[in-house]
């Protein structure tokens, strides 16, 4: 007879993932994570994300080792993440708060400003009709905020990975703004794209930088509250700036965002190409601008969505914005900064404006340079020293006053007499004893 095989089983085999991800322990040969430990690896602020979840892939005490890696394969997968982060809230039908509940996540838990969360929910319903399907709402989403699920995708897949939602610390060159606060932030990094954006170092490992992070490089060239609402201190600071930029402008009832990837200028032509855009962040979020290629646009056609003349004396000045801006403006600022025409409607007091500069460190290094030299220029023209003639009499400019026919005089040529007294005419000449 053969050798009988022993039917005693043999060693488990334990995935390797077991071990790589953290929380999960043996059941009976079967790897699971319980669901406190699960909903602790999110952001304290994204447990209801982390419950969606899962009710979505979990059984009801546990979630096995094949669910849990079903959710980082979605997350990591190419495809529609604003989609599949509605569907967690329902696969079929949304309410309005579910809108708003999935807006909260997309800013990674944080509590969105009551006015902006309206703002950018408004075209979404307006553009709907109920029953609200997943399909349909997620399309106009990301039609509307282009990059809206990407930061909550990455550091939801990185947190599953690493076992721990990683510390997100936003910072830019200057400090938070009235008009530039985090709400506006967390808005420009879901609708801007480079130019506006730079490469930087992430704290996510081996992962493209958050949206977030690519904005960090933006630096405050004009705070109408900090240097005054003046055209004057706009043309000082802000004009020649070669690189890209971001506008920010508020009235009573809009904030307006204007962002343009050539810099402000006094200019008789138009410019802002296909990167420039213009926005209306409240009362409801809209694109009202978007630029065009000079390159299709053809020879010798000006494509600019910008007219900023502030000096010339001709018939339209201003800052103005839109596809025409000189025949039918989106925009109109007037030549003080002082008020603002949307859609062609009645003034509005211009009551706040920003300019960020967006581009590399070496454009701004380029115009702190420039700045550097006027400044010098202005004081060496302020502290130079004029020569007086030694004679007064001989000097040309006294002999092209008398030419006009007005007395020249200086009082270093006067009688000493005469200068004390304070009369500086100069005396009538007398006529020659020998003619």
């Amino acid at each position: 007879m053969g050798n009988v095989e022993s039917e005693e089983p043999g060693p488990t085999v334990v995935s390797a993932s077991a071990f790589h991800y953290v929380g999960f322990t043996d059941h009976g040969n079967k790897w699971m994570i319980e669901k406190e430990i699960f909903i602790r690896k999110l952001n304290p602020l994204l447990e209801t994300l982390g419950e969606a979840l899962w009710s979505n892939y979990a059984e009801l005490k546990f979630m096995s080792l094949e669910q849990y890696e079903m959710i980082i394969k979605r997350l990591t997968a190419r495809s529609d993440h604003v989609s599949f982060f509605l569907s967690l809230l329902n696969p079929h039908e949304l309410t309005v708060n579910d809108i708003l509940v999935a807006l909260s996540w997309f800013k990674l838990g944080e509590t969105v400003d009551s006015e902006l969360n309206s703002a950018m929910s408004k075209p979404v319903l307006s553009s709907l009709h109920a029953p609200y399907t997943v399909e349909d709402v997620s399309r106009r989403l990301s039609t509307l905020y282009p990059n809206l699920a990407d930061d909550l995708t990455k550091t939801t897949a990185y947190a599953l990975i690493n076992g721990e939602f990683p510390m997100i610390t936003l910072r830019i060159t200057n400090n938070f703004t009235i008009l530039l606060n985090h709400d506006i932030y967390w808005l420009l990094s879901v609708v801007l794209d480079p130019p506006y954006k730079r490469p930087c170092e992430t704290i996510l490992n081996h992962v493209a930088p958050l949206e977030l992070e690519q904005l960090g490089h933006l630096h405050c060239l004009y705070d109408s509250v900090s240097n005054g609402c003046s055209i004057t201190k706009i043309k000082e600071l802000a004009f020649d700036y070669e690189g890209p930029l971001i506008m920010l402008l508020r009235t009573d009832r809009d904030l307006f965002c204007l962002v343009s990837d050539q810099g402000l200028r006094d200019s008789m032509k138009t410019y802002g190409t296909e990167n420039s855009k213009l926005y209306r962040f409240l009362p409801e979020f809209a694109k009202l601008v978007s630029g065009r290629s000079a390159k299709l646009a053809g020879p010798g056609v000006e494509c600019g969505i910008i007219y900023s003349n502030l000096t010339a004396k001709t018939i339209r000045r201003g800052l103005l914005v839109g596809h025409q801006p000189l025949v039918s403006p989106a925009i109109e600022i007037n030549e003080g900064f002082t008020e603002l025409i949307y859609a062609g409607g009645v003034p509005l007091k211009l009551l706040s404006v920003e300019i960020w500069a967006a581009g590399s460190s070496e454009h701004l290094k380029k115009l702190q340079e420039q700045r550097a030299f006027d400044n010098k220029m202005v004081d060496k023209e302020k502290n130079r020293k004029i020569k007086v003639d030694a004679d007064w009499k001989d000097s040309p400019d006294r002999i092209l006053l008398n030419l006009a026919g007005v007395g020249g005089s200086h009082s270093v040529n006067l009688p000493p007499e005469q200068r004390e007294n304070g009369d500086t005419r100069e005396p009538c000449p007398q006529p020659d004893p020998g003619s």
